[in-house]
């Protein structure tokens, strides 16, 4: 059906092909606990939240990033990209455009090679973006 959107997961395009497909490698998580030594304040001026080090007294309006993510030895874990075959399944669907949406950071910290070298080939190219937010 022209103009129609399919939903999936990689599972469900097995065999399958579309004209462009967007993969999203993004984690949705739920909010983590803030990290060692950091605590949540409201400025009495404004009633903005804050966040307080209280290791070294410093203070920042943006949540500071958490590394629950990151397992022993600084490695990412990074879900079903772990397994290559499934990997070439989500990366083989699309006939014409593959837009994949990632936070590379977190996939090059991975200890998966065939990962590693994906990002770091997608970096090299042309087509490579970097979306902030």
């Amino acid at each position: 059906e022209a103009g129609s959107v399919r939903v999936g997961t990689v599972d469900s395009f097995q065999g399958a092909e579309a004209d462009a497909v967007v993969l999203s490698c993004v984690r949705a998580s739920p909010p983590q606990r803030l990290p060692p030594g950091w605590v949540e304040r409201r400025s009495r001026a404004s009633g903005e939240v804050y966040y307080l080090n209280e290791t070294d007294g410093t203070t920042q309006w943006s949540r500071p990033a958490a590394t629950c993510f990151v397992e022993a030895g600084g490695e990412a874990p990074v879900g079903f990209l772990n397994d290559a075959r499934r990997v070439n399944v989500a990366l083989t669907r699309a006939r014409h455009v593959l837009v994949v949406l990632a936070h590379a950071p977190t996939l090059e910290r991975t200890a998966e090679h065939h990962i590693t070298k994906l990002v770091a080939d997608a970096r090299a190219s042309d087509e490579f973006q970097v979306i902030a937010g």
